[in-house]
């Protein structure tokens, strides 16, 4: 590794580890979603001590301090058990630590307890060992240590990332079925974590076999794990600190879930019969749901629930999650936001609206933010909102084609 390489591997790793720390005692402090954030903290302490022992390395410090001598060596292995625990805690408020989550950590502690010759070996032996490593002599119980070790390191990171990705998955199923406005209350944050931190770990992998055959530079793959450290130390503790606690003051609709859903998961025969609702009942509460959505726009509420709407039309939450999913053929999210985009179709077609903003008419019509409208716009409409309003200046006249149909009773049509 060349001088420049190595002065910047540890300003890099002492950066993140900095970082790390204040981010860490930032997320105790706060007091939204405290075991999360604890988890969270614990994680970032982590980062902190890889990415200071990685500098320690680096920087050559071994002969001046020999006993943090591999101390960053099992520690990887944290590091996605603490996401997937972060995210467990994250989306079940009402989850407590057990012994059970204490199982997760069991392959940092085996490695631990394997190490622990190499740690509890004197100054001058361990100073021996770390020569012998460099010039490329690693004792045959050492060697097997890190081979053993680094596979295990993989494995852990690809496992704990479909684990993320599935608790992920079903916690953005739980509240599109509940929420009309997702902001600071979605963990979509941590799928993209997730899949990063894979295909970071598999290059710096990769990397490290070029580096043995000699057809990567040497010190590429330590410069990979290293830059994604830092950028993950502030990724989870911006995001972090910023994620809003998802309230659980009533039950979810029943088949509605903030826990992993199987992998394969199909309504059984059983599950359909059960239906609360007959065809009758159903266009019935269905012409009363439309009403209410037509003439008391309840959807001008940004912080509207389920619970919310259920509440307004008389009914319970499970029939009427049961209503848009079996006959509306939508979720609670996308129901509701179809309205907030017709109702800013309209007001952008008033001539008047020329001297408003984008976000004030958006705000009006029950958008929480400029983010979040922009996204669910051009997903039901197919262009941005500064592209449709364009089209909607150049149309011939008032009766230019909004971009989102309705049916019959008023609601957005499929």
């Amino acid at each position: 590794m060349t001088d420049p390489m190595r002065t910047s591997l540890v300003l890099i790793s002492l950066l993140g580890a900095a970082q790390a720390l204040l981010l860490a005692v930032a997320l105790v402090v706060r007091p939204v979603n405290r075991t999360a954030n604890r988890v969270l903290a614990l994680l970032l302490l982590t980062m902190a001590v890889y990415l200071g022992n990685g500098a320690y390395h680096a920087a050559d410090l071994v002969a001046r301090w020999p006993f943090f001598f591999r101390w960053g060596h099992p520690l990887p292995l944290l590091f996605g058990p603490l996401v997937y625990l972060y995210a467990r805690f994250a989306t079940e408020a009402t989850r407590r630590v057990g012994w059970r989550d204490g199982v997760h950590l069991l392959p940092a502690l085996a490695v631990i307890a394997w190490s622990l010759p190499v740690y509890l070996l004197p100054a001058a032996e361990k100073l021996a060992l770390y020569d012998a490593i460099r010039a490329g002599n690693v004792p045959p119980e050492v060697a097997k240590n890190i081979a053993v070790s680094g596979w295990l390191k993989l494995c852990s990171g690809v496992v704990y990332s479909a684990l993320t990705v599935r608790v992920t998955l079903a916690h953005r199923r739980a509240i599109r079925a509940r929420y009309s406005t997702l902001d600071r209350i979605t963990l979509d944050w941590l799928l993209t974590l997730a899949v990063t931190s894979v295909l970071v770990w598999g290059i710096a992998v990769l990397a490290r076999f070029g580096e043995s055959a000699g057809v990567v530079t040497a010190g590429l793959g330590d410069h990979l794990i290293v830059l994604l450290m830092t950028g993950s130390t502030y990724v989870l503790g911006y995001r972090g600190l910023h994620q809003g606690a998802v309230p659980l003051s009533d039950k979810l609709p029943e088949g509605v879930t903030t826990r992993p859903l199987p992998l394969k998961a199909t309504p059984t025969p059983d599950k359909v019969e059960r239906s609360a609702l007959t065809p009758g009942m159903a266009r019935t509460l269905e012409e009363r749901l439309h009403a209410v959505m037509r003439d008391d726009a309840p959807w001008r509420d940004p912080g509207l629930t389920l619970g919310d709407l259920a509440a307004r039309v008389g009914t319970t939450t499970h029939k009427l999650s049961e209503l848009l999913n079996s006959r509306v053929d939508q979720t609670f999210h996308d129901y509701v936001n179809g309205f907030r985009v017709r109702e800013v179709q309209r007001l952008l077609q008033q001539p008047q609206s020329s001297a408003r903003t984008l976000l004030a008419i958006a705000l009006e019509a029950g958008f929480a933010s400029k983010s979040t409208f922009n996204a669910v716009f051009r997903r039901e409409v197919g262009l941005t909102p500064t592209a449709w309003r364009a089209s909607q200046a150049a149309a011939p006249g008032p009766d230019a084609d909004t971009g989102a149909r309705t049916d019959p009773s008023g609601r957005p049509a499929r």
